[in-house]
């Protein structure tokens, strides 16, 4: 899914895959509570949140609607 989103919305943003087992700590700074989590920042602030399971389409969608509204 990473992979598509990349490719849908990859102009607009950068999508980074963490290993949150290798870095623990990650989670912690951004008080992740459940994973998948999906984190939009705009210069260097949290502007939206997604933490769970949720589709390829509908994520894509949410993450257009944002980049739109800046």
């Amino acid at each position: 899914m990473v992979e598509g989103l990349k490719k849908a919305v990859g102009n607009y943003v950068q999508i980074t895959k963490v290993d949150t087992d290798a870095q623990p700590e990650i989670t912690r700074t951004f008080n992740v509570q459940q994973l998948p989590a999906f984190i939009l920042f705009n210069q260097g602030l949290e502007i939206w949140r997604h933490e769970g399971v949720i589709d390829g389409q509908t994520l894509n969608q949410l993450i257009q609607q944002k980049v739109a509204s800046l």
